[in-house]
């Protein structure tokens, strides 16, 4: 639970994946860094501020029930996600909680109710950096709630899938955001259409000149799904199809 530890010593970083709009596979790209970071020996801890916890069924097991979602975890419990959960919200009052186990080296805090996200995040992150090298968050963008988590942000990681919002969404997020913070646009779930190509043209143009890195687009792949519906990480695959993508995210990775 995390009391009564030296505090000293606080050197985790905070990296937030956020995006404009809805349906550019944020909360997937929040999986891949955490669980890469966990697989490079790194201590990661996940937040996220999505009610339906997409997070943890991308990467626990999951029994879909009519009324009840039950998740197992790494370490083989069984988990029920409701209003009575010590999740975020909790952790947020308390300065303690409920640890999920995703994966070796990888934890969760889920969301048990609306997000309350307020001042009390500051105190919560620095008692997390003593115990983690990275907490990452997987931000679903809220006018209200989203400055906050940018403001305790080291890095921002903006998501986007290059379609007809594209644009729009990610100068949404740049309007709050300190531009230094952001690390990396990334084009997600890309389909090689002609609109994705010239919103691509756009952004490059857009970021000439800025520390923000535009990596290779990431394309929508079969065996992505198929890995997701098997709530498995692109690392624990050795299918020839997805070491363009597993390149790209290690890419990335560098430079948080």
């Amino acid at each position: 639970m995390m009391n009564n530890v030296d505090l000293s010593n606080h050197n985790g970083k905070v990296v937030t994946i956020t995006s404009g709009n809805g349906g550019v596979g944020k909360t997937f790209l929040t999986a891949s860094f955490a669980t890469g970071l966990a697989k490079l020996g790194k201590k990661v801890i996940i937040l996220t501020t999505d009610i339906n916890n997409h997070i943890l069924a991308m990467l626990l097991k999951v029994e879909w029930g009519e009324r009840l979602t039950v998740y197992t975890t790494y370490d083989n419990k069984k988990l029920i996600v409701n209003e009575k959960t010590q999740g975020l919200n909790y952790w947020l009052k308390n300065g303690k909680g409920l640890l999920v186990k995703v994966r070796e080296n990888l934890d969760c805090i889920p969301l048990e109710n609306f997000p309350n996200i307020n001042k009390t995040l500051e105190k919560l992150l620095y008692k997390l950096k003593y115990y983690y090298d990275y907490i990452i968050i997987d931000n679903s963008f809220d006018e209200k709630r989203s400055p906050v988590i940018f403001k305790y942000s080291e890095k921002i990681i903006i998501a986007s899938s290059g379609g007809v919002f594209c644009t729009k969404g990610i100068n949404r997020i740049l309007k709050e955001v300190d531009i230094s913070k952001i690390s990396n646009i990334i084009f997600n779930k890309y389909l090689d259409w002609k609109i994705s190509r010239e919103n691509y043209k756009k952004i490059t143009k857009m970021l000439k000149g800025t520390p923000i890195n535009l990596p290779d687009r990431i394309k929508e792949l079969s065996i992505i799904r198929i890995l997701v519906d098997d709530s498995k990480s692109i690392w624990e695959s050795n299918d020839q199809r997805i070491k363009e993508t597993q390149g790209i995210i290690m890419n990335i990775l560098k430079r948080l």
